[in-house]
């Protein structure tokens, strides 16, 4: 049985919060989880495996860097119709 890729609108029913990006070693960054529960990190790292939003991260890191991530993600992901946190 195949597994069901998620789509970005698997995410629309609840708040997504999305972590602070700072750069780290060896061209990786650090995510700062904050305050966010399991439930919360969970879900972050369920919509971050999501090939449109993958592929706006690696866009935006290649021509920005990890400077103002976070805000980019929060507005594509609001362009997209998910709530964010």
């Amino acid at each position: 049985m195949e597994k069901k890729r998620l789509q970005l609108s698997d995410f629309s029913t609840e708040t997504v919060f999305v972590p602070d990006f700072v750069p780290g070693s060896y061209g990786m960054d650090n995510v700062i989880r904050g305050d966010m529960d399991d439930r919360e990190w969970k879900r972050w790292l369920a919509i971050s495996r999501v090939n449109e939003l993958k592929q706006f991260m690696v866009k935006y890191r290649r021509e920005n860097g990890p400077k103002g991530l976070r805000d980019a993600i929060v507005k594509f992901l609001a362009d997209n119709g998910i709530t964010t946190g």
